[in-house]
């Protein structure tokens, strides 16, 4: 089963069968108008950086999660030093219910605030998880959602908005097609990273090398 087919699948469980079609109300949209969006990856870094990290990643998985924590932070640096643009995907993985609620969550809290939406959602994933437990894991994304600006009223809506949970659904399955079969999983300028090796040593070089710096090494400093 693909990866849109199964999110679909949990559609019914995720949101009310009374649930507005198409997009909630926001100022200047118009929900007829918007059955369907075009999907497209959250960025970071200037869009003609030489070297790209495309990374597939869900805000439920535990080695995202880590990466984000160890990883991320020097890709962020890079990004911001204008060496590397950083296209994010998000991929829903167990807890489902969660896992989406997370995706749309960071999506609608708006393109200035997504990836501090995501890296809260990466911080707090335990407790998010642990919540689920309880059933009081809607409650715990509203709170991460309202310290980014997003109201709980804006919440439900962002969770009901059939178009935005199809297109994240939709780009699970071109992410299979694509061959990513975990998360997280990385592509540097379109192509799978040897040994999936995403430590900060190997992305290090590989920015460095696409950017026409010379890595030194420790054998070039004996």
């Amino acid at each position: 089963m693909t990866p849109r087919l199964f999110a679909i699948g949990i559609f019914s469980s995720l949101i009310s069968a009374t649930a507005p079609v198409g997009f909630a109300e926001q100022p200047g949209d118009n929900p007829a108008e918007t059955s369907t969006i075009l999907y497209e990856p959250q960025t970071l870094g200037p869009a003609d950086a030489p070297a790209v990290i495309t990374e597939y990643a869900s805000v439920t998985c535990s080695r995202c999660a880590s990466f984000h924590e160890t990883v991320f932070p020097a890709l962020k640096a890079r990004a911001e030093a204008g060496d590397l643009r950083i296209e994010f995907h998000e991929i829903v993985t167990g807890p489902v219910q969660v896992s989406m609620a997370g995706a749309q969550l960071a999506r609608c809290s708006g393109e200035d605030q997504y990836f501090d939406v995501v890296e809260d959602l990466f911080d707090q994933q335990f407790a998010v998880l642990q919540a689920a437990q309880t059933r009081q894991a809607k409650s715990k994304l509203k709170e991460i959602g309202a310290a980014n600006g997003v109201s709980g009223e804006q919440f439900e809506a962002c969770i009901r908005d059939e178009a935005l949970f199809e297109a994240i659904a939709a780009n699970g399955e071109k992410a299979s097609a694509r061959g990513v079969r975990s998360t997280p999983t990385l592509f540097f300028n379109g192509e799978p990273i040897a040994n999936a090796d995403y430590s900060v040593e190997n992305l290090t070089r590989l920015i460095d090398e696409a950017n026409g710096v010379a890595t030194t090494t420790e054998a070039d400093d004996e």
